[in-house]
């Protein structure tokens, strides 16, 4: 791992409490059996509607660097905090693509 790679600065980030632990539950599927993988997640939280002035729902989405965990996808779970959710989006990448961005909703 060079001083650059993005797994270096995760560990750094979760080391100063700036990530929330998680564990994701990939559900098996072609040539991948199916797996728990505890990573600690950048949790954003955005208000996705309001009615005077009081959230009426909530958008979460989760940044996370792809070396750590390349084959997150649709409907895989991630639990956050004790709370379970589904990723909602196909992974967005980032900048350069070393990070990615998932939506997260209730779980089906």
């Amino acid at each position: 791992m060079t001083a650059l790679e993005p797994g270096r600065f995760w560990d750094a980030f979760a080391r100063a409490g700036f990530l929330k632990p998680a564990v994701f539950h990939l559900r098996a599927r072609a040539g991948r059996p199916a797996r728990d993988v505890p990573l600690p997640v950048d949790r954003i939280a955005l208000a996705a509607a309001a009615f005077d002035g009081v959230a009426q729902g909530e958008q979460v989405r989760l940044e996370y660097p792809v070396e750590l965990l390349p084959d997150l996808a649709l409907d895989d779970h991630v639990t956050v905090n004790d709370r379970r959710y589904r990723v909602a989006s196909h992974p967005e990448p980032l900048s350069d693509g070393d990070y990615a961005l998932v939506e997260l909703g209730a779980p089906r």
